[in-house]
C-alpha cells in the first residue's frame, strides 16, 4: 500500500500489526537505531531514526539517502536493502538483510589469528564490493571494521552502513564524514574526495587484518590520492600477487623441512658422503625457492647459503638474525632451524 508524505512522495506500509520490531542496537553517538523483525518466517533488520532525530528533516533525508544508495546495489558482499517502509514502533525506516555474523572489528579484537588464506579472502571480498560500488559511482566514505560483517557460515564479507556515502544522484550532507581513524586526509580536511578515499580506508583495514601486506598498505595510505592504487581491483591484484609469493615461501619452507627430516631416517651405516650429498641437495633447494620469492634480497640469500652449512640451530639462527627483514624470512629461518 502506498501513502503520500509531505517529505517523500511515497512510502510503502509493509508490516502488519503482528510484526512488531524488537530493538537490536541503538547507536550511542549516531542518529540511527536497529530493530529485528520476522517477516514471512524470515528474520530481517529495520534501520530507523532514533526518536530524538525522527522529526528532523536533515536526518530524514540522510536515512532515505542511505536507502536509495543501498537499494541500488546488488552484490554478494554488500548487505541487501529491500525497501523503505513505515513500521510499528520504529516509524519510517529501511528494511534490510539480516546477517548472521559478527563485525570485522569484533573478529580482530577477539585475538583469533586469521590464517593467511582467510585474511587474503576477506581482503579480496572487500575489494570486490568496493570495485562494484565504485563502478556505480558510489563512494562509501565510512569504511571501517565496524561496517564490515563476517558471516558465521562461510566467513563471507558483507559491507554495511551507507549513511555517509555519496553518489551522483545523492549529494546530501557532502562534508567531512566517517570515522577519523580510517578517513583519508582529503576527507578529514573537508576537501573534495573521490573513490580513492575508500582506497585509503581500505589500506588502514588491511593493516589490521594482516601484517603480510605492508607494501600494499603503504601505497594505499599515500597522502596524495594520485599516488595510491587507482582502483580496488588494483589492490586486489596486489594482494593476490603477494599471497602467491607467501604461499611459495611456505611451500619452500615445508619442502626444506621435509627434505631435512629425511636425514633422520638415514641408516647408521650410511657414509658421511651420502649425508653431505643429501644436505647439499636440501641447501640448493632452499636457496632456489627463496631466490625465486626474494630475488632482490641478495644479502639474505648469500647469508642463508653460508648458514645452511651449520649443524647447530643456535648458531644457524645467530648467523641469520641480522639479515631477516620481514615475517616471511623469519618464519622460513625458524622452520629450518627447528630441523637442525
Amino acid at each position: 500500500m502506498k501513502e503520500t508524505s509531505s517529505f517523500f512522495s511515497s512510502i510503502e506500509d509493509i508490516p502488519s500489526e503482528e510484526e512488531i520490531p524488537e530493538l537490536l542496537y541503538s547507536s550511542y553517538s549516531g542518529y540511527s537505531t536497529l530493530f529485528t523483525i520476522e517477516k514471512g518466517g524470515k528474520r530481517m533488520v529495520i534501520k530507523a531514526l532514533k526518536p530524538e532525530y525522527s522529526s528532523n528533516p536533515v536526518y530524514q533525508t540522510l536515512l532515505h539517502k542511505e536507502y536509495e544508495i543501498g537499494h541500488s546495489l546488488d552484490h554478494p558482499n554488500i548487505c541487501r536493502t529491500y525497501y523503505w517502509g513505515k513500521f510499528p514502533i520504529s516509524g519510517n525506516g529501511i528494511l534490510m538483510e539480516w546477517i548472521d555474523g559478527t563485525t570485522l572489528r569484533k573478529l580482530l579484537d577477539s585475538g583469533r589469528k586469521l590464517t593467511p588464506s582467510a585474511a587474503r579472502e576477506i581482503i579480496c571480498q572487500i575489494c570486490s564490493a568496493l570495485s562494484y560500488m565504485h563502478s556505480k559511482q558510489i563512494i562509501h566514505r565510512n569504511l571501517k571494521p565496524e561496517n564490515i560483517l563476517i558471516t558465521h557460515n562461510g566467513s563471507h564479507v558483507k559491507i554495511i552502513d551507507f549513511g555517509f556515502s555519496d553518489s551522483d544522484s545523492s549529494t546530501v550532507l557532502k562534508k567531512p564524514a566517517g570515522t577519523l581513524t580510517y578517513a583519508s586526509p582529503e576527507l578529514r580536511e573537508g576537501r573534495e574526495a573521490d573513490y580513492r578515499t575508500d582506497i585509503y580506508s581500505l589500506g588502514k583495514i588491511i593493516a589490521e587484518i594482516s601484517p603480510q601486506y605492508s607494501s600494499v598498505v603503504r601505497r594505499s595510505l599515500r597522502e596524495n590520492p594520485a599516488e595510491r592504487y587507482q582502483s580496488a581491483d588494483q589492490v586486489k591484484k596486489a594482494v593476490m600477487t603477494r599471497g602467491t609469493r607467501i604461499a611459495g615461501i611456505t611451500a619452500a619452507a615445508a619442502a626444506a623441512i621435509a627434505a631435512s627430516m629425511l636425514l633422520i631416517f638415514i641408516p647408521a651405516r650410511s657414509t658421511s658422503s651420502a649425508t653431505e650429498k643429501i644436505m647439499d641437495s636440501v641447501r640448493k633447494e632452499i636457496i632456489n625457492q627463496a631466490s625465486s620469492q626474494y630475488p632482490y634480497d641478495r644479502e639474505f640469500l648469500l647469508r642463508l647459503d653460508e648458514a645452511l652449512e651449520e649443524k647447530d640451530s643456535t648458531l644457524f639462527m645467530k648467523k641469520m638474525l641480522p639479515y631477516i627483514h620481514n615475517d616471511y624470512q623469519k618464519n622460513l629461518i625458524e622452520k629450518i632451524a627447528s630441523t637442525l
